[in-house]
């Protein structure tokens, strides 16, 4: 198609800023399970997140350069930004694990740990499905597959606040994971409003 992009096409930097996501996912589910070499973890987050950056940055310098783009303008400064926020997010959460020093690992960041990775793979997933502009069975199982991820998010949040207010008795510690469980419950509902951008931008293209 004559209106197509050249190389790298706008779907090949999507894909790029995806496996950024999945990247930093991966390493956030290493880093919940073995909890220590804090500052380690913490520079590989940021090495990733400024990578993840710079393929958002090229999107956006891709997209104002481009007179005619294979998908809606707007939709594509959605999807990219979102993208970005998630990587961010999680890199926050391994900064300030580490910046907060705090005194013993919560049970729920091992079962964050357990779903954020497979949305991560999930929303990669979808990315590749984008370029066929086609609503498909597995493009829609996918989605499925994130909503119900974000569900068993918010059930860890519910429980994870919870048991913080019972059972933490140090006023700081219960600041201090608040906002870290507050951040990963973000980062689960980010995955399913990116779901749903790429969903609208699907259903648009019909």
């Amino acid at each position: 198609n004559f209106l197509m992009p050249k190389q790298p096409s706008f779907f090949q930097l999507l894909k790029d800023q995806a496996e950024c996501l999945v990247e930093i996912s991966n390493l956030f589910e290493d880093f919940a399970y073995k909890f220590s070499d804090f500052t380690d973890y913490a520079k590989k987050s940021g090495e990733i997140e400024s990578r993840g950056d710079d393929k958002a940055h090229k999107m956006i310098d891709r997209i104002n350069k481009t007179f005619i783009t294979p998908l809606d303008r707007e939709d594509l400064y959605t999807v990219t930004s979102e993208i970005d926020d998630i990587v961010d997010l999680l890199e926050d959460v391994i900064h300030n694990i580490q910046i907060y020093e705090v005194k013993e690992k919560k049970d729920f960041v091992e079962k964050f740990a357990q779903i954020i990775p497979k949305a991560a793979n999930h929303l990669k997933e979808l990315v590749e499905e984008l370029e066929k502009l086609k609503y498909t069975k597995n493009f829609n199982a996918l989605v499925i597959k994130i909503h119900d991820l974000e569900d068993q998010g918010d059930m860890i949040f519910s429980d994870g606040i919870e048991r913080l207010f019972k059972e933490e008795k140090d006023p700081i510690e219960i600041i201090k994971w608040k906002e870290i469980l507050e951040n990963l419950e973000q980062i689960m509902d980010k995955f399913q409003d990116t779901s749903n951008t790429l969903e609208g931008i699907i259903v648009k293209s019909q």
